[in-house]
C-alpha cells in the first residue's frame, strides 16, 4: 500500500485531528483516578496512527509510547515530538516488563487484527498492567446497521467486526477484575430525544464503542473508579427502537384522542348547529321586530317633527302675545300717566276758588242725600234751589259756578232744573218745614240765617 494512502483515507474518513482529539475526552473521567495511585504513569497506545491520543494522554500528565508500522501516519508523531516506535503492536506489547504500564490502549486497531492476535492482545495487556491499571480498546460498532454492513468495510485494512458483547467477553474471560463497553460518538440530537424516526433506529446506533477493563488491586484503590465505571454511555438499536415504538405509540394515542375529541366534537358541532339555527331564526325574529320598531320609531320622528313645528309656532305665537303685552303696557302706562295728569287736574280744581265758594252747595247735596227720606226728595230739590238763588243772586259766584259745572257735565245734567238766569234770583220757593226731618229743619234754618246774614253785609 502506497506510503501516503491510509493518512489520505483517515483524513477524509476518520475525521479532522482536533476533532478526533475531542472525542477522546471521554475517557479522560476514567485515566484521572490513576494519578492519585502512581507517579510514574507509562501508557503504552498499540496502533497510535497520527498521535491523537497520546497527545490528550500527554496532556493529562502521563507518559505516553505510541506504536505503528504506517511511516505516513507515524510523520505526525514525528513532526509533533511524540513518543513513538515503529514495530508490530503485539509484539513490542510482549516486550514490555510485567506491571509496567498504568494504561495500554488500542484506539481502532482490534478490527485491523486477527482474532488470535487480539487474544494475544488482552492477555499481555493484563501482564503488563500495574494493580488497578486499565485497558481501552476503541472499534467500530457493528450494533449501527450502516456501519456493520457498509462504513465497516471502507477501510481494506479491517479484517472482521468485532461485536460489543465478544469484545468484553474476551477481557473478563482473561481475568479483568471489571469491565465496561461505552458505546461512543452517536449524533447529539438523538441522546435524549423522545421523537425517534424509522431512519434513525436504522442509523442513530452509537457508531463507536470501547470496551475499558480493568485490572484486580486494592480494594480501596478499585472504589476510586466506582463512579465513571457507574456511567451509562451511549445509544443502542434497541433503544432507539424502544423510543421509536413508545413514539408511535404516543402517537396513536394522540391520533385516537384527536378522533376522540373529533367524534365528541361532531357532536358538540351537531348541537352548535341545532343552536345556530335557532339563532338564526331568533335573529330573523329580532331582524323583523327591529324593522317593525324602526317603523314605529319613524312615525314617532315623524309626530316628534311635527311637535317640533307646534313648538316653534307656539314660541312665534308666544312672542308675539309678548309683544302685545309689552304694548298693552306700555299703554296702561300712558294710561296711568293720563290718569295722574287728571288726578292733578281734580286736585287744583279742588284748590280753586271757585272749588271752596260752592263748598256750601256740596255739603248740602251730601247732608240732604244721607238726611232725606225718599218721600221728601221733592224737599231736597227745593233746598237746592234756595241755594242757587244765593249763589245766581251774585254774579261773580255764579259765574264760578257756571264754569265749575261745565267742566262736570253729569252734575249740570242733574242740577238742570237750577234757573241760573237773571230771573232765578226772584223765583219764590215754597218749603213745608212740618215734613222736613230734625236734621234737615236745621239745616234749612242754618241755611236761611246765612242767607240773610249776606243780605245785611251787601246792605
Amino acid at each position: 500500500m502506497k506510503l501516503d494512502f491510509y493518512r489520505a483515507f483517515e483524513e477524509k474518513y476518520r475525521g479532522p485531528r482536533e476533532c478526533i482529539k475531542l472525542r477522546l475526552q471521554v475517557y479522560r473521567q476514567f485515566i484521572e483516578p490513576i494519578k492519585t495511585l502512581y507517579s510514574d504513569l507509562k501508557a503504552v497506545d498499540l496502533g497510535c496512527g497520527r498521535g491523537e491520543w497520546l497527545e490528550v494522554l500527554g496532556e493529562a500528565g502521563f507518559y505516553p509510547h505510541g506504536v505503528d508500522v504506517d511511516d505516513g501516519m507515524l510523520a505526525d508523531c514525528e513532526m509533533l515530538g511524540l513518543s513513538y516506535v515503529k514495530e508490530d503492536a503485539i509484539k513490542h506489547l510482549k516486550s514490555l516488563p510485567d506491571e509496567s504500564q498504568v494504561i495500554v490502549s488500542g484506539i481502532h486497531i482490534v478490527e485491523h487484527l486477527p482474532f488470535n492476535a487480539l487474544q494475544a492482545l488482552v492477555v499481555e495487556a493484563l501482564r503488563v498492567l500495574k494493580p488497578c491499571g486499565l485497558l481501552i480498546l476503541e472499534t467500530p460498532n457493528p450494533e449501527n446497521i450502516v456501519v456493520g454492513t457498509t462504513n465497516f468495510y471502507l477501510d481494506p485494512t479491517h479484517e472482521r467486526p468485532i461485536p460489543p458483547e465478544l469484545l468484553i467477553f474476551l477481557t473478563d474471560y482473561y481475568g479483568f477484575a471489571r469491565s465496561k463497553i461505552l458505546r461512543l460518538n452517536e449524533a447529539p440530537k438523538l441522546s435524549n430525544s423522545d421523537q425517534v424516526q424509522l431512519y434513525d433506529v436504522i442509523t442513530g446506533a452509537s457508531p463507536d464503542y470501547a470496551v475499558i477493563a480493568q485490572k484486580n488491586g486494592n480494594d480501596a484503590d478499585l472504589k476510586a473508579f466506582d463512579t465513571p465505571f457507574g456511567l451509562e454511555f451511549g445509544l443502542t438499536m434497541g433503544m432507539l427502537a424502544q423510543r421509536h415504538d413508545k413514539s408511535i405509540s404516543q402517537r396513536i394515542d394522540f391520533t385516537e384522542k384527536i378522533l376522540t375529541m373529533l367524534s365528541e366534537n361532531s357532536d358538540r358541532i351537531e348541537i352548535l348547529h341545532q343552536k345556530n339555527t335557532e339563532t338564526q331564526v331568533a335573529l330573523t325574529k329580532a331582524e323583523q321586530q327591529a324593522l317593525h320598531l324602526a317603523e314605529q320609531l319613524g312615525e314617532k320622528n315623524q309626530l316628534l317633527m311635527d311637535f317640533e313645528a307646534r313648538a316653534q309656532e307656539a314660541e312665534a305665537g308666544a312672542n308675539k302675545l309678548q309683544t302685545d303685552l309689552d304694548a298693552v303696557h306700555a299703554a296702561n302706562h300712558r294710561h296711568w300717566q293720563l290718569a295722574e295728569a287728571r288726578e292733578q287736574q281734580i286736585q287744583a280744581i279742588y284748590q280753586s276758588y271757585s272749588w271752596r265758594i260752592t263748598a256750601p252747595l256740596r255739603w248740602t247735596a251730601s247732608a240732604l242725600d244721607g238726611l232725606i227720606p225718599g218721600a221728601m226728595k221733592a224737599h231736597t230739590t227745593t233746598l237746592i234751589l234756595h241755594a242757587a238763588r244765593y249763589v245766581i243772586a251774585r254774579p261773580r259766584l255764579r259765574n264760578a259756578a257756571l264754569a265749575l259745572l261745565d267742566r262736570f257735565p253729569d252734575v249740570k245734567s242733574r242740577l238742570s232744573f237750577i234757573p241760573f238766569g237773571d230771573a232765578a234770583a226772584h223765583v219764590p220757593i215754597a218749603i213745608d218745614l212740618a215734613q222736613l226731618t230734625p236734621r234737615a229743619r236745621q239745616i234749612y234754618a242754618d241755611l236761611k240765617a246765612a242767607i240773610e246774614h249776606r243780605q245785611k253785609e251787601n246792605r
